[in-house]
């Protein structure tokens, strides 16, 4: 019948497949900033003014949410987005995956961060196929932090991990960009050792063929390895309605010839102990002083 179709193609048209579907939880200690985190992607779909962003709060729908300031219930909403699949170049002309761009709609759910609403967060983490986890660059790693990765683990969810409030390591403590990349490095690699102690811990209680827990060992490692050159961390700040990571960078360098060096080549560079030397146009090794500050 013509109603039927009629229909079904609406719907069709409203929500792509389930292929096309994701479910993402903002989970993160209190205060850390997943709200406004949240604040910006939804203007993102124009659901609200860029102006707004950052201070409206819009998935604390409650009234004593908004009162106390804190997220008390986790809020899901839809979110469209237009995935472009990277270009990774083969040998001759050719592209190893000439995908098209593809509509998709990202079901985010904002969790609380307080510890008296975690089972919110576990329900939220059973529901999802991935995560987002926030940090304050200049808190570092909470207790709530500590424990929302052994969860998120139990549940098999490796996140995406988003270090907020760059901006206050500047404005707040007054540190150079030196001293904020010193910072940043030392909270990344404090990520690595938590993640990286709490794989031993469940190794250690595994039982069966030693090989083949070799063998996941060493992919849960490289999955729960945080390294900003690979992409799987954001530097962001929500309040002001910026973020990037070190691969969208280097293109964007690359695009405005800021550094002409093709990206895969300068990512390689933009966050570790290399220097960039403007008259040469050289990187170069730089090696930390004994206060820990470059020349």
């Amino acid at each position: 019948d013509g109603t039927v179709d009629y229909h079904t193609n609406k719907a069709e048209a409203m929500l792509p497949h389930p292929e096309s579907t994701r479910l993402v939880t903002i989970i993160a200690h209190v205060d850390h900033g997943k709200t406004t985190l949240a604040d910006n992607l939804v203007e993102s779909n124009g659901i609200i003014s860029e102006r707004l962003a950052g201070t409206l709060r819009y998935l604390d729908s409650d009234a004593e949410e908004q009162r106390r300031g804190i997220t008390m219930r986790a809020s899901a909403i839809g979110l469209r987005h237009l995935y472009n699949p990277p270009k990774l170049a083969q040998k001759g002309n050719q592209v190893s995956n000439p995908s098209e761009p593809r509509q998709m709609v990202v079901h985010l759910i904002d969790s609380p961060g307080h510890v008296d609403f975690s089972a919110e967060v576990t329900s939220s983490l059973l529901l999802c196929d991935s995560a987002i986890l926030v940090v304050d660059a200049v808190e570092g790693l909470c207790a709530r932090t500590h424990s929302l990765v052994r969860e998120a683990y139990m549940h098999q969810l490796v996140p995406v991990l988003v270090i907020n409030k760059v901006d206050r390591l500047c404005t707040e403590l007054g540190l150079d960009p030196t001293e904020s990349y010193v910072r940043l490095r030392e909270l990344i690699e404090s990520m690595n050792a938590v993640c990286a102690s709490m794989i031993n811990s469940a190794t250690l209680g595994r039982d069966g063929d030693s090989v083949a827990c070799d063998e996941r060992r060493e992919v849960e490692e490289m999955a729960w390895n945080f390294d900003p050159v690979r992409g799987n961390v954001v530097f962001a700040s929500a309040l002001h309605g910026w973020g990037f990571t070190v691969p969208t960078l280097a293109r964007s360098l690359f695009k405005t010839k800021t550094i002409p060096m093709k990206p895969p080549m300068l990512r390689q560079y933009l966050f570790g102990d290399f220097k960039y030397n403007g008259e040469s146009g050289k990187v170069l090794k730089w090696k930390p002083s004994g206060g820990g500050s470059g020349e």
